[in-house]
């Protein structure tokens, strides 16, 4: 045998992406903990999943030029030189043309094998690369899986991956390169599922995680959502999982007291235990339904509080307090017929108080005379209720007394307008329709008697001297002109008269004065003294 061919039979050929991938220990053969990482080796891997997966590429690439080396060094120089006898068919073990070791061969000379074909060779060579090249991407393929946690969703069909390139790798050191392609193929079929998988395996875990939210279970919910974020980091919906889980515990602890301060009845104190976690946790669907549940409770107790004290209200008679307890109420169910109703009786109710109310204020407003202001009582009377025959009537009487009332007033307080006979004859058909009225209450009375005295005194006369200087020309308003005179005697009526006297070169006078039944012996003097 050639020295070629014994160095390609001395060397186990072994597939680089299973070497160690340590620089003092490239030479050695990857065992199967190539395939379940260890411990040290996971903890000291940087925690950037992409500057990880790009450290292990480097390996791969390392590995891709050391095959190339073993091609280049190992198999070429034995296909050129060995004898054709020694090229193996394909199909074979590699350990069929090497089943004992170099130590048991015998000593003595044997005759050379005739070298490969070349065709042979190079058939030898692409099994070679094929089984590389699928390694390879296994070995790829294997890293990418582990740093999504692989082993917490998918152990069991990871395990006989690796087992498959172990086999692959006992294969490959035989040299029986097409068994251990498939080996390769066959676990890299494995991983692949396994990576395809990973969109399922992520809604799996967010599924058991929001289980175990649902069930309080802090622990199984972190440890759900924390490998939803390892499959895809800055899962939404992962992050937001995996922070409720921060007060998860206070949340269920808040809950349970909810729920036994419930069972005792008391329902407010339920309510802010709800409202407490409600604010530690405001995605807590949970909560949030009993928290909307017992405030409903709480609502509708308070409903029927204010509903009863408003019925009560009304039996007492007391439609303002009836009508503040269901207005509340409305608050509380603003739709709710049965609140329409009820203010609608208490209004009823108060109306028909304020119209009592309204009746008694203007009767005794009549009876104390004080007509304008029953008048408005009638008035605010009918604009509740614009049918109300005593309002009607009450205010058309209570409008009539005002009138007569105001003009009485007039002609009393004024008794000098009644000199003028137009003045006079009305104030007359005022107290015929005064005396008229029955029954004659003491007010009218008394207006009766001093508009009739008013009367009869507008029509006395009462004797007023006039002195002058008999050159001052004399005019009494009302009267007329008096002429000069030194002294003039005339009858009045009461009243209030002007005096204005006038003379050439001097200046005029002007004299008003009043004169009534009672004046006596008026003297009035009319003289024009300052010259101009």
């Amino acid at each position: 045998m050639s020295d070629t061919d014994n160095r390609m039979e001395d060397e186990k050929i072994q597939p680089a992406a299973f070497r160690s991938r340590s620089a003092d220990d490239e030479h050695q053969v990857i065992s199967a903990a190539t395939f379940a990482r260890g411990t040290t080796d996971s903890q000291n891997r940087p925690s950037g999943r992409g500057s990880h997966v790009q450290a292990k590429l480097v390996w791969v690439a390392l590995a891709v030029l050391f095959v190339i080396a073993i091609a280049v060094f190992g198999l070429l120089p034995g296909a050129v030189d060995a004898p054709p006898q020694e090229v193996l068919k394909t199909s074979e073990p590699a350990q069929a043309s090497s089943s004992q070791p170099l130590a048991s061969k015998p000593s003595t000379p044997q005759a050379e094998e005739p070298a490969p074909a070349p065709w042979q060779t190079a058939q030898i060579i692409r099994q070679k690369e094929d089984a590389e090249a699928l390694i390879e991407q296994f070995v790829r393929l294997q890293m990418e899986l582990e740093d999504s946690e692989v082993t917490r969703w998918g152990a069991e069909s990871f395990q006989q991956a690796i087992n498959l390139a172990q086999e692959g790798d006992g294969q490959f050191s035989q040299r029986d390169f097409l068994a251990a392609a498939a080996s390769y193929e066959q676990g890299l079929a494995l991983l692949q599922g396994l990576q395809e998988g990973v969109g399922a395996i992520l809604e799996n875990t967010l599924a058991e995680g929001t289980r175990a939210l649902l069930d309080y279970d802090a622990v199984a919910a972190r440890q759900a959502f924390e490998l939803a974020l390892v499959l895809e980091p800055n899962h939404p919906r992962a992050s937001t999982g995996l922070a409720r889980t921060e007060h998860l515990d206070k949340v269920a602890e808040l809950a349970r007291q909810a729920a036994q301060s419930e069972r005792e009845g008391e329902l407010e104190q339920a309510r802010d235990y709800l409202a407490q976690a409600r604010s530690l946790d405001g995605a807590d669907q949970v909560v949030a339904t009993s928290l909307q549940r017992i405030s409903g409770m709480i609502r509708d107790g308070q409903f029927d509080t204010l509903m009863s004290r408003g019925y009560s209200s009304l039996d007492a008679g007391d439609a303002k307090a009836a009508v503040q307890y269901f207005d509340r109420a409305a608050k509380l169910r603003p739709n709710s017929s049965e609140v329409r109703d009820a203010v609608a009786q208490a209004e009823s109710m108060r109306r028909l108080d304020r119209i009592a109310q309204l009746q008694t204020e203007a009767a005794r407003l009549e009876d104390a005379e004080e007509w304008s202001k029953a008048a408005e009582r009638y008035d605010t009377a009918l604009s509740l209720d614009d049918s109300l025959v005593f309002a009607k009537d009450g205010a058309q009487r209570a409008r009539e007394r005002t009138e007569l009332d105001s003009r009485m007033r007039s002609y009393i307080q004024q008794p000098e307008r009644l000199q003028a006979d137009a003045v006079y004859q009305a104030a007359g058909q005022v107290l015929q329709i005064a005396r008229s009225i029955e029954p004659r209450t003491s007010i009218l009375g008394q207006q009766i008697a001093a508009l009739d005295q008013a009367m009869a005194q507008s029509r006395q006369v009462v004797q007023v001297r006039f002195e002058s200087d008999n050159e001052t020309q004399v005019i009494l308003a009302k009267v007329g002109p008096l002429g000069v005179f030194t002294e003039k005697n005339l009858n009045l009526r009461p009243g209030t008269y002007v005096a204005t006297g006038s003379r050439n070169g001097y200046r005029d006078v002007r004299k008003t004065f009043v004169v009534s039944p009672t004046s006596g012996n008026l003297s009035i003097q009319v003289r024009c003294e300052e010259k101009i």
